[in-house]
């Protein structure tokens, strides 16, 4: 915390040891994680949402009971009750189309981009928001957005090895801080830190 009457140099070369290490920690952290591009996640979300939707079309609505709910509900990986499949098959097919065709849309956009896991929550917000545009009516809009929350998935998956080596090549490519013979440590005047 002193102020340096006189400059002050190195007797001998030193390596700083904290500043290096704290050099190489930065560097770690300032390396962005390495993640793998899943290229089937968006044919395979938009093959369960058009096979679900093409399934009902062949359902009258007097098989569906709990148990055909709970089975569609397994088979399609959705989280719809009796209700939402009797409404779905109330409706007439035109109008089942559209619905399909507004998740479709919806899911093209997302999978055009990046879908992450730490950002998953966000995106299929951002997707029940987007069905609100879609004027479709309460009911169908609230099964729609059920049903982009059942399905989207990420596209991007964290690869932890290549991100450990990519952190410690990072790591490894930060140079010692060496003080060599005669460089001038504090400067007359500066405040002298630890």
């Amino acid at each position: 915390g002193d102020i340096a009457s006189n400059s002050i140099v190195a007797p001998r070369r030193i390596v700083d040891t904290e500043m290096t290490e704290s050099l190489r920690v930065q560097a770690e952290n300032l390396t962005s994680p390495v993640y793998d591009y899943l290229t089937n996640a968006y044919s395979e979300t938009s093959d369960q949402v058009n096979t679900l939707f093409s399934t009902l079309d062949g359902v009258h609505s007097s098989q569906i009971d709990q148990a055909a709910v709970d089975s569609y509900n397994q088979i399609f990986s959705v989280n719809l009750s009796l209700a939402d499949y009797q409404y779905l098959l109330s409706l007439r097919s035109s109008t089942r189309a559209t619905l399909q065709s507004a998740i479709n849309e919806i899911l093209s956009g997302l999978y055009a981009g990046e879908i992450k896991a730490a950002e998953l929550q966000d995106i299929k917000s951002g997707a029940s928001d987007q069905l609100l545009s879609y004027d479709l009516g309460a009911q169908s809009t609230q099964i729609g957005q059920s049903i982009l929350q059942s399905v989207i998935r990420p596209n991007m998956i964290l690869n932890e090895d290549a991100t450990k080596i990519a952190r410690a090549a990072a790591r490894d490519s930060v140079s010692e801080v060496v003080y060599e013979t005669g460089q001038t440590i504090v400067t007359r005047g500066d405040v002298v830190t630890e």
